[in-house]
Protein backbone atom coordinates (compact mmCIF):
# COMPACT_ATOMS: atom_id res chain seq x y z
CA UNK A 1 0.00 0.00 0.00
CA UNK A 2 1.18 3.34 -0.44
CA UNK A 3 2.63 5.36 2.42
CA UNK A 4 4.32 8.18 3.03
CA UNK A 5 8.15 6.40 2.63
CA UNK A 6 7.21 5.75 -1.30
CA UNK A 7 7.45 9.41 -2.05
CA UNK A 8 10.81 9.61 -0.93
CA UNK A 9 11.78 10.40 -4.97
CA UNK A 10 10.53 13.94 -4.01
CA UNK A 11 13.44 13.87 -1.46
CA UNK A 12 17.21 12.48 -2.93
CA UNK A 13 19.17 14.76 -4.35
CA UNK A 14 18.43 14.24 -8.27
CA UNK A 15 14.97 15.38 -7.80
CA UNK A 16 16.61 19.05 -7.26
CA UNK A 17 19.26 18.83 -9.90
CA UNK A 18 16.44 17.83 -12.16
CA UNK A 19 14.57 20.21 -11.61
CA UNK A 20 17.20 23.03 -11.64
CA UNK A 21 18.68 21.70 -14.85
CA UNK A 22 15.02 22.21 -16.73
CA UNK A 23 14.32 25.65 -15.36
CA UNK A 24 17.57 27.29 -16.38
CA UNK A 25 17.09 25.47 -20.05
CA UNK A 26 13.72 27.21 -20.18
CA UNK A 27 14.25 29.98 -18.60
CA UNK A 28 17.69 30.66 -20.11
CA UNK A 29 16.02 30.45 -23.45
CA UNK A 30 13.23 32.59 -22.82
CA UNK A 31 10.72 29.54 -23.28
CA UNK A 32 8.56 31.60 -20.47
CA UNK A 33 9.27 35.18 -21.47
CA UNK A 34 8.39 34.39 -25.18
CA UNK A 35 5.93 31.74 -24.53
CA UNK A 36 4.38 30.14 -27.89
CA UNK A 37 0.74 28.64 -28.51
CA UNK A 38 -0.27 26.26 -31.12
CA UNK A 39 -3.72 28.39 -32.65
CA UNK A 40 -5.94 25.66 -31.89
CA UNK A 41 -4.67 24.89 -27.94
CA UNK A 42 -6.32 28.66 -27.49
CA UNK A 43 -9.83 27.18 -27.68
CA UNK A 44 -8.99 24.74 -24.18
CA UNK A 45 -8.46 28.31 -22.75
CA UNK A 46 -11.37 30.02 -23.90
CA UNK A 47 -15.33 30.03 -23.52
CA UNK A 48 -16.08 28.73 -26.78
CA UNK A 49 -18.42 32.31 -27.48
CA UNK A 50 -15.12 33.39 -27.84
CA UNK A 51 -13.22 31.45 -30.40
CA UNK A 52 -15.97 31.52 -33.27
CA UNK A 53 -15.14 32.04 -36.31
CA UNK A 54 -11.92 30.83 -34.58
CA UNK A 55 -11.00 27.28 -35.13
CA UNK A 56 -12.98 24.56 -33.11
CA UNK A 57 -14.69 24.29 -29.67
CA UNK A 58 -13.08 21.85 -27.43
CA UNK A 59 -16.56 20.27 -27.45
CA UNK A 60 -16.92 20.15 -30.74
CA UNK A 61 -13.17 18.42 -30.95
CA UNK A 62 -14.01 15.30 -29.09
CA UNK A 63 -16.61 14.19 -32.42
CA UNK A 64 -12.69 14.49 -34.07
CA UNK A 65 -10.32 13.25 -31.67
CA UNK A 66 -12.71 11.53 -28.74
CA UNK A 67 -10.63 13.06 -25.80
CA UNK A 68 -13.27 13.82 -23.43
CA UNK A 69 -10.91 14.25 -20.29
CA UNK A 70 -9.58 16.92 -22.51
CA UNK A 71 -12.77 19.12 -22.67
CA UNK A 72 -13.58 18.54 -18.88
CA UNK A 73 -10.03 20.21 -18.21
CA UNK A 74 -10.92 22.90 -20.34
CA UNK A 75 -13.75 23.95 -18.31
CA UNK A 76 -11.18 24.73 -15.34
CA UNK A 77 -8.51 26.24 -18.09
CA UNK A 78 -10.50 28.86 -19.57
CA UNK A 79 -10.40 30.38 -15.92
CA UNK A 80 -6.83 30.53 -15.71
CA UNK A 81 -4.14 32.69 -16.91
CA UNK A 82 -2.15 31.13 -19.80
CA UNK A 83 0.92 31.62 -18.35
CA UNK A 84 -0.31 29.64 -15.34
CA UNK A 85 -1.32 26.71 -17.82
CA UNK A 86 1.99 26.68 -19.00
CA UNK A 87 3.73 26.23 -15.54
CA UNK A 88 1.44 23.96 -14.03
CA UNK A 89 1.93 21.50 -17.89
CA UNK A 90 5.48 21.83 -17.30
CA UNK A 91 5.26 21.10 -13.82
CA UNK A 92 3.12 18.21 -13.82
CA UNK A 93 4.83 17.06 -17.22
CA UNK A 94 8.06 16.93 -15.15
CA UNK A 95 7.17 15.06 -12.29
CA UNK A 96 5.65 12.54 -15.13
CA UNK A 97 9.62 12.50 -16.26
CA UNK A 98 11.14 12.17 -12.38
CA UNK A 99 8.80 9.26 -11.95
CA UNK A 100 9.28 7.60 -14.89
CA UNK A 101 13.64 7.61 -14.03
CA UNK A 102 12.89 7.26 -10.45
CA UNK A 103 11.38 3.26 -10.84
CA UNK A 104 13.37 2.85 -14.19
CA UNK A 105 17.10 3.03 -12.44
CA UNK A 106 18.53 2.91 -9.10
CA UNK A 107 21.47 5.51 -9.51
CA UNK A 108 21.16 8.88 -8.57
CA UNK A 109 23.05 10.20 -11.19
CA UNK A 110 21.44 7.68 -14.20
CA UNK A 111 17.86 8.87 -12.85
CA UNK A 112 18.58 12.50 -13.69
CA UNK A 113 19.83 11.35 -17.11
CA UNK A 114 16.93 9.82 -17.98
CA UNK A 115 14.66 11.86 -16.65
CA UNK A 116 16.72 15.00 -18.66
CA UNK A 117 16.16 12.04 -21.43
CA UNK A 118 12.32 11.60 -20.93
CA UNK A 119 11.83 15.41 -20.88
CA UNK A 120 13.37 16.21 -23.91
CA UNK A 121 11.96 14.21 -26.21
CA UNK A 122 11.84 15.20 -29.58
CA UNK A 123 8.21 14.86 -29.90
CA UNK A 124 6.91 17.43 -27.34
CA UNK A 125 9.23 20.16 -28.85
CA UNK A 126 5.91 20.78 -30.88
CA UNK A 127 3.98 19.17 -28.27
CA UNK A 128 4.86 21.38 -25.15
CA UNK A 129 2.74 24.52 -27.77
CA UNK A 130 -0.45 22.78 -26.09
CA UNK A 131 0.15 23.05 -22.71
CA UNK A 132 -3.70 22.86 -22.22
CA UNK A 133 -4.92 20.12 -24.23
CA UNK A 134 -1.54 18.04 -22.47
CA UNK A 135 -1.82 18.74 -18.93
CA UNK A 136 -4.19 15.87 -18.15
CA UNK A 137 -2.25 13.60 -20.20
CA UNK A 138 0.82 14.40 -18.11
CA UNK A 139 -0.85 14.31 -14.83
CA UNK A 140 -2.71 10.76 -15.74
CA UNK A 141 0.55 9.05 -16.97
CA UNK A 142 2.29 10.64 -13.22
CA UNK A 143 -0.27 8.94 -11.45
CA UNK A 144 -0.31 6.12 -13.26
CA UNK A 145 3.64 5.14 -12.20
CA UNK A 146 3.56 6.37 -8.88
CA UNK A 147 0.50 3.93 -8.50
CA UNK A 148 1.45 0.93 -10.36
CA UNK A 149 4.95 1.15 -9.16
CA UNK A 150 4.13 1.05 -5.45
CA UNK A 151 1.29 -1.27 -4.97
CA UNK A 152 0.52 -5.46 -4.70
CA UNK A 153 0.69 -6.51 -8.80
CA UNK A 154 -3.09 -7.32 -8.88
CA UNK A 155 -3.68 -3.76 -7.87
CA UNK A 156 -1.21 -2.17 -10.55
CA UNK A 157 -2.96 -3.72 -13.09
CA UNK A 158 -6.30 -2.85 -12.26
CA UNK A 159 -4.87 0.58 -11.46
CA UNK A 160 -3.25 0.64 -15.01
CA UNK A 161 -6.56 -0.51 -17.12
CA UNK A 162 -8.73 2.30 -15.18
CA UNK A 163 -6.14 4.89 -15.88
CA UNK A 164 -4.92 3.64 -19.30
CA UNK A 165 -8.55 3.92 -20.34
CA UNK A 166 -8.62 7.46 -18.79
CA UNK A 167 -5.53 8.43 -20.71
CA UNK A 168 -6.84 6.94 -24.41
CA UNK A 169 -9.64 9.75 -23.71
CA UNK A 170 -6.72 12.27 -22.94
CA UNK A 171 -3.87 11.81 -25.75
CA UNK A 172 -3.45 8.20 -27.35
CA UNK A 173 0.09 8.41 -28.52
CA UNK A 174 1.24 8.73 -24.60
CA UNK A 175 -0.91 6.08 -24.14
CA UNK A 176 1.43 3.47 -26.46
CA UNK A 177 4.21 5.44 -24.43
CA UNK A 178 2.95 4.54 -20.79
CA UNK A 179 2.72 0.81 -21.93
CA UNK A 180 6.62 0.84 -22.41
CA UNK A 181 7.12 2.49 -19.41
CA UNK A 182 5.14 0.97 -17.16
CA UNK A 183 6.70 -2.72 -18.20
CA UNK A 184 9.88 -1.66 -17.82
CA UNK A 185 9.16 -0.16 -14.47
CA UNK A 186 6.95 -3.28 -13.49
CA UNK A 187 9.66 -6.06 -14.91
CA UNK A 188 11.15 -5.80 -11.29
CA UNK A 189 8.05 -7.41 -9.69
CA UNK A 190 7.38 -10.91 -8.70
CA UNK A 191 5.50 -12.88 -11.11
CA UNK A 192 4.63 -9.63 -13.16
CA UNK A 193 3.92 -11.53 -16.72
CA UNK A 194 4.12 -8.68 -19.82
CA UNK A 195 1.86 -10.59 -22.07
CA UNK A 196 -0.99 -10.51 -19.60
CA UNK A 197 0.08 -6.33 -19.11
CA UNK A 198 -0.18 -6.16 -22.80
CA UNK A 199 -3.87 -8.08 -22.90
CA UNK A 200 -5.06 -5.42 -19.78
CA UNK A 201 -3.92 -2.57 -21.88
CA UNK A 202 -5.44 -3.87 -25.21
CA UNK A 203 -9.05 -4.27 -23.57
CA UNK A 204 -8.70 -1.00 -22.04
CA UNK A 205 -8.19 0.08 -25.34
CA UNK A 206 -10.97 -1.56 -26.32
CA UNK A 207 -13.32 0.00 -23.66
CA UNK A 208 -11.86 3.27 -24.14
CA UNK A 209 -13.07 3.13 -27.69
CA UNK A 210 -16.41 1.83 -26.86
CA UNK A 211 -16.65 4.67 -24.50
CA UNK A 212 -15.71 7.47 -26.88
CA UNK A 213 -18.27 6.23 -29.55
CA UNK A 214 -20.78 6.50 -27.22
CA UNK A 215 -20.27 9.54 -25.94
CA UNK A 216 -20.00 10.71 -29.35
CA UNK A 217 -23.31 8.97 -29.98
CA UNK A 218 -25.00 10.85 -27.00
CA UNK A 219 -23.90 14.16 -27.43
CA UNK A 220 -22.69 14.21 -31.31
CA UNK A 221 -24.87 11.78 -32.78
CA UNK A 222 -22.64 9.45 -34.47
CA UNK A 223 -21.21 6.03 -33.22
CA UNK A 224 -17.64 6.71 -33.87
CA UNK A 225 -15.36 9.95 -35.13
CA UNK A 226 -15.09 12.26 -37.43
CA UNK A 227 -11.20 12.20 -39.33
CA UNK A 228 -10.83 15.31 -40.01
CA UNK A 229 -10.17 16.08 -43.88
CA UNK A 230 -6.68 17.66 -43.46
CA UNK A 231 -5.84 14.61 -42.29
CA UNK A 232 -6.30 13.10 -45.98
CA UNK A 233 -7.64 9.76 -44.61
CA UNK A 234 -7.50 6.83 -47.21
CA UNK A 235 -10.84 4.34 -46.22
CA UNK A 236 -11.14 0.61 -46.91
CA UNK A 237 -14.05 0.35 -49.24
CA UNK A 238 -12.49 -2.16 -51.22
CA UNK A 239 -9.45 -4.84 -52.31
CA UNK A 240 -7.58 -2.17 -54.16
CA UNK A 241 -7.59 -0.03 -50.88
CA UNK A 242 -6.62 -2.86 -48.40
CA UNK A 243 -3.83 -3.27 -50.43
CA UNK A 244 -3.19 0.61 -49.92
CA UNK A 245 -3.55 1.18 -46.75
CA UNK A 246 -1.07 -1.45 -46.08
CA UNK A 247 1.72 -0.46 -47.87
CA UNK A 248 0.68 2.90 -46.11
CA UNK A 249 0.98 1.04 -42.87
CA UNK A 250 3.74 -0.83 -43.55
CA UNK A 251 6.06 2.45 -44.81
CA UNK A 252 4.66 4.13 -41.88
CA UNK A 253 6.14 1.38 -38.62
CA UNK A 254 9.31 0.71 -40.93
CA UNK A 255 9.63 4.74 -40.57
CA UNK A 256 9.77 3.71 -36.65
CA UNK A 257 13.38 2.44 -37.32
CA UNK A 258 14.44 5.48 -38.91
CA UNK A 259 13.63 7.58 -36.25
CA UNK A 260 17.16 8.80 -35.15
CA UNK A 261 18.56 5.15 -36.17
CA UNK A 262 21.60 4.99 -34.47
CA UNK A 263 20.27 5.16 -31.43
CA UNK A 264 17.49 2.57 -32.29
CA UNK A 265 20.05 0.30 -33.48
CA UNK A 266 21.45 0.83 -29.98
CA UNK A 267 18.83 0.33 -28.58
CA UNK A 268 17.55 -3.24 -30.27
CA UNK A 269 20.74 -4.71 -30.06
CA UNK A 270 20.42 -4.19 -25.97
CA UNK A 271 17.06 -5.53 -26.06
CA UNK A 272 18.14 -8.51 -28.04
CA UNK A 273 20.95 -9.11 -25.90
CA UNK A 274 18.42 -8.64 -22.66
CA UNK A 275 16.03 -11.33 -24.08
CA UNK A 276 18.96 -13.67 -24.77
CA UNK A 277 20.00 -13.65 -21.60
CA UNK A 278 16.56 -13.85 -20.30
CA UNK A 279 16.27 -10.92 -18.31
CA UNK A 280 12.41 -10.14 -17.19
CA UNK A 281 13.06 -6.16 -18.14
CA UNK A 282 14.16 -7.07 -21.76
CA UNK A 283 11.74 -9.24 -22.36
CA UNK A 284 8.89 -6.78 -21.12
CA UNK A 285 10.66 -3.98 -23.00
CA UNK A 286 10.16 -5.95 -26.22
CA UNK A 287 6.59 -7.30 -25.68
CA UNK A 288 5.53 -3.32 -25.55
CA UNK A 289 7.70 -2.65 -28.01
CA UNK A 290 5.93 -4.88 -30.64
CA UNK A 291 1.95 -4.18 -29.28
CA UNK A 292 2.83 -0.61 -29.64
CA UNK A 293 3.97 -0.99 -33.24
CA UNK A 294 1.63 -3.81 -34.16
CA UNK A 295 -1.04 -1.04 -32.72
CA UNK A 296 0.40 1.76 -34.91
CA UNK A 297 -0.01 -0.71 -38.09
CA UNK A 298 -3.02 -1.01 -37.39
CA UNK A 299 -4.25 3.16 -36.69
CA UNK A 300 -2.70 3.85 -39.87
CA UNK A 301 -4.31 0.75 -41.89
CA UNK A 302 -7.19 0.75 -40.61
CA UNK A 303 -7.75 4.98 -41.36
CA UNK A 304 -4.91 5.33 -44.10
CA UNK A 305 -3.45 8.77 -41.99
CA UNK A 306 -0.16 8.52 -41.62
CA UNK A 307 1.59 9.08 -38.16
CA UNK A 308 2.95 12.21 -37.52
CA UNK A 309 6.30 12.98 -36.14
CA UNK A 310 4.80 14.73 -33.26
CA UNK A 311 2.75 11.35 -32.15
CA UNK A 312 6.32 8.81 -31.95
CA UNK A 313 6.39 9.29 -28.15
CA UNK A 314 6.69 5.43 -27.05
CA UNK A 315 9.61 5.12 -29.64
CA UNK A 316 11.87 7.23 -27.69
CA UNK A 317 10.33 5.50 -24.60
CA UNK A 318 11.58 2.53 -25.87
CA UNK A 319 14.64 4.17 -26.38
CA UNK A 320 15.09 5.79 -22.93
CA UNK A 321 13.69 2.41 -21.05
CA UNK A 322 16.41 0.39 -22.99
CA UNK A 323 19.15 3.30 -22.01
CA UNK A 324 18.01 2.59 -18.79
CA UNK A 325 18.67 -1.26 -19.00
CA UNK A 326 22.41 -0.73 -19.96
CA UNK A 327 22.68 1.61 -16.74
CA UNK A 328 21.80 -1.40 -14.94
CA UNK A 329 24.01 -3.43 -16.45
CA UNK A 330 27.21 -1.29 -15.86
CA UNK A 331 25.78 -0.90 -12.45
CA UNK A 332 25.83 -4.50 -12.06
CA UNK A 333 29.34 -4.99 -13.86
CA UNK A 334 27.53 -6.70 -16.62
CA UNK A 335 27.72 -4.64 -19.64
CA UNK A 336 28.39 -6.78 -23.09
CA UNK A 337 31.90 -6.05 -24.92
CA UNK A 338 33.88 -4.68 -21.85
CA UNK A 339 37.16 -3.58 -24.04
CA UNK A 340 35.09 -1.19 -24.73
CA UNK A 341 34.38 1.24 -21.30
CA UNK A 342 30.51 0.38 -20.62
CA UNK A 343 30.36 4.10 -18.78
CA UNK A 344 31.97 5.88 -22.04
CA UNK A 345 29.57 3.94 -24.20
CA UNK A 346 26.40 5.13 -21.93
CA UNK A 347 27.56 8.59 -21.83
CA UNK A 348 27.85 8.67 -25.28
CA UNK A 349 24.55 7.36 -26.19
CA UNK A 350 23.05 9.50 -23.60
CA UNK A 351 24.64 12.71 -24.23
CA UNK A 352 23.74 11.84 -28.54
CA UNK A 353 19.76 11.90 -27.71
CA UNK A 354 20.06 14.54 -24.84
CA UNK A 355 21.67 17.08 -27.94
CA UNK A 356 19.15 15.27 -30.30
CA UNK A 357 16.01 16.30 -27.77
CA UNK A 358 17.50 19.64 -27.12
CA UNK A 359 18.06 20.81 -30.58
CA UNK A 360 14.30 20.34 -30.96
CA UNK A 361 13.39 21.92 -28.62
CA UNK A 362 15.45 24.83 -29.72
CA UNK A 363 14.37 24.48 -33.01
CA UNK A 364 10.81 24.97 -32.54
CA UNK A 365 10.77 27.37 -30.06
CA UNK A 366 13.15 29.46 -32.25
CA UNK A 367 11.06 29.01 -35.34
CA UNK A 368 7.94 30.67 -33.14
CA UNK A 369 8.76 32.98 -31.09
CA UNK A 370 8.74 35.94 -32.71
CA UNK A 371 4.73 35.08 -33.30
CA UNK A 372 4.77 35.07 -29.40
CA UNK A 373 6.43 38.20 -29.11
CA UNK A 374 4.59 39.86 -31.92
CA UNK A 375 1.22 38.63 -30.23
CA UNK A 376 2.35 40.22 -26.16
CA UNK A 377 3.71 43.31 -28.19
CA UNK A 378 0.32 43.92 -29.75
CA UNK A 379 -1.85 43.49 -26.93
CA UNK A 380 0.29 45.52 -24.68
CA UNK A 381 0.16 48.33 -27.18
CA UNK A 382 -3.51 47.63 -27.31
CA UNK A 383 -3.99 48.08 -23.79
CA UNK A 384 -1.71 51.27 -23.39
CA UNK A 385 -3.99 52.99 -25.49
CA UNK A 386 -6.86 51.65 -23.74
CA UNK A 387 -8.84 49.78 -26.42
CA UNK A 388 -10.70 46.57 -25.56
CA UNK A 389 -11.59 45.95 -29.37
CA UNK A 390 -9.26 46.19 -32.27
CA UNK A 391 -10.34 45.81 -35.89
CA UNK A 392 -8.39 44.17 -38.56
CA UNK A 393 -7.69 45.21 -42.41
CA UNK A 394 -6.01 43.32 -44.68
CA UNK A 395 -4.31 39.67 -44.07
CA UNK A 396 -2.34 39.49 -41.03
CA UNK A 397 -0.50 36.38 -42.96
CA UNK A 398 1.74 39.24 -44.51
CA UNK A 399 3.26 39.88 -41.49
CA UNK A 400 6.52 38.26 -41.05
CA UNK A 401 5.62 36.47 -37.85
CA UNK A 402 2.43 35.43 -38.61
CA UNK A 403 4.00 33.74 -41.70
CA UNK A 404 5.90 31.74 -39.84
CA UNK A 405 2.84 30.09 -37.73
CA UNK A 406 2.56 28.23 -41.33
CA UNK A 407 -1.81 28.65 -40.64
CA UNK A 408 -3.48 29.51 -43.14
CA UNK A 409 -5.89 31.84 -40.91
CA UNK A 410 -4.12 33.98 -39.48
CA UNK A 411 -6.71 36.05 -38.56
CA UNK A 412 -8.25 33.17 -36.51
CA UNK A 413 -5.26 32.85 -34.27
CA UNK A 414 -4.42 36.15 -33.76
CA UNK A 415 -8.33 36.79 -32.36
CA UNK A 416 -8.22 33.59 -29.88
CA UNK A 417 -4.54 34.99 -28.90
CA UNK A 418 -5.26 38.44 -28.13
CA UNK A 419 -8.65 37.17 -26.81
CA UNK A 420 -6.97 35.22 -24.17
CA UNK A 421 -3.70 37.53 -23.24
CA UNK A 422 -5.44 40.73 -23.12
CA UNK A 423 -9.27 40.29 -23.40
CA UNK A 424 -8.79 42.09 -26.28
CA UNK A 425 -11.48 41.58 -29.21
CA UNK A 426 -10.58 40.92 -32.78
CA UNK A 427 -13.09 41.91 -35.27
CA UNK A 428 -12.77 42.08 -39.52
CA UNK A 429 -13.35 45.23 -40.86
CA UNK A 430 -15.14 46.01 -43.95
CA UNK A 431 -14.12 47.59 -47.09
CA UNK A 432 -15.32 51.06 -45.60
CA UNK A 433 -13.65 50.59 -42.74
CA UNK A 434 -10.45 50.22 -43.87
CA UNK A 435 -9.72 53.31 -45.76
CA UNK A 436 -7.10 55.43 -42.88
CA UNK A 437 -8.34 58.43 -42.00
CA UNK A 438 -5.82 59.10 -39.51
CA UNK A 439 -2.77 57.34 -39.97
CA UNK A 440 -0.44 56.24 -36.66
CA UNK A 441 3.12 56.90 -36.66
CA UNK A 442 3.53 54.27 -34.17
CA UNK A 443 3.01 51.00 -36.11
CA UNK A 444 0.44 49.56 -37.92
CA UNK A 445 -2.04 51.05 -36.18
CA UNK A 446 -4.46 53.58 -37.69
CA UNK A 447 -7.68 55.71 -35.90
CA UNK A 448 -11.19 56.15 -36.96
CA UNK A 449 -12.24 58.61 -33.63
CA UNK A 450 -11.60 56.23 -31.07
CA UNK A 451 -11.95 53.65 -32.50
CA UNK A 452 -7.97 52.03 -33.81
CA UNK A 453 -7.69 49.43 -36.21
CA UNK A 454 -4.30 47.05 -37.20
CA UNK A 455 -3.89 47.31 -40.81
CA UNK A 456 -1.81 44.27 -43.23
CA UNK A 457 -0.53 44.45 -46.42
CA UNK A 458 -1.41 49.24 -46.72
Amino acid sequence: MLNKNNFSFFLGTGFPVFILSILLFLIGNGFFENLYISHDDWDYMLSHRYTRPGFITPFISTSYDGRWMNYLWSLLAKHMYYRNVYTCFIAIYSLFCWVAAYFLCKNSLHRVVIALLVFFCPAYASLSSWPATLTVSSLLSFITLVIINNTELKTSYKAFFALNTLLMMSYPPLSLAMIVYSCATLAHKQNFNPIKFIFISFISYVLSILIIFSLNYIFHHRFGIHIAGWRHPHHIHNLHDIITNFFIALKSCLSSFEYHWPIMAFSLLIIFLSVSRKEKMGIAISCAFIYCLLMDFNLVFTTGVDIPPRANIWQWAFLCSSLALYFGWTEQGQAPVKKYSPALVSASIAAGMLFVGCQEWLTFHSENRDVAIYQTRISEDLLLRGQKTVIVCGDPSQLEALRSTGHDDARAELRVALKKIADISVLAGTKEECTADDLLPDGPFYRKGRQEYLVYGK
